[in-house]
């Protein structure tokens, strides 16, 4: 699959994670959105065998170049990102098994939602992070446009080489 057609899906899919968010299907967006930044950070990462990637590894790098950067207003961190990732698509649950500091994602599907959350969890749990989903989505859909802006020449052709068997359009027309 080349880069414009990787683009053209990637632009698709984050509709699609809005679609869910604006019908109320939170969890739902959530999973998309992860599998998403998964699906990024393979083409971001330097590996070109499917076989060798490093998943953790290629999530934590470009969360760190690219997706957190335009996360603004939260204070957390590569690694909690991907724990989160983790407990969402893994147990559909806001606590990761390996969670070192018990941090734990708290997420709302409005800005209003979040404040009165945020101040829950300072009451009850002062380990949680209150997010705004929303705010996740436009992380997304800000750091996939500054990943395939900054693609040179050279990297355009690895990722259509990479891709060339194993970013195989699934859906057959």
């Amino acid at each position: 699959m080349k880069i414009e057609e990787i683009k053209k899906k990637t632009k698709k899919r984050i509709s699609a994670i809005y679609d869910c968010f604006k019908s109320g299907y939170i969890e739902e967006s959530l999973i998309l959105l992860y599998s998403t930044i998964d699906s990024i950070s393979w083409l971001y990462s330097t590996e070109t065998n499917i076989d060798n990637r490093k998943t953790g590894y290629d999530f934590l790098e470009f969360s760190k170049k690219y997706y957190l950067p335009c996360l603004t207003g939260y204070d957390i961190s590569a690694e909690e990102l991907y724990l989160a990732r983790c407990s969402v698509i893994h147990t559909s649950s806001s606590l990761a098994r390996n969670q070192k500091q018990n941090r734990q994602f708290q997420y709302s599907n409005s800005e209003d939602n979040r404040k009165a959350q945020d101040n829950i969890s300072k009451l009850v749990c002062n380990t949680c992070i209150s997010i705004n989903v929303k705010d996740l989505i436009l992380a997304l859909e800000f750091s996939t446009e500054n990943f395939f802006d900054s693609l040179s020449i050279n990297k355009i052709n690895e990722i259509d080489k990479k891709t060339e068997n194993w970013y195989v359009d699934c859906i057959i027309k």
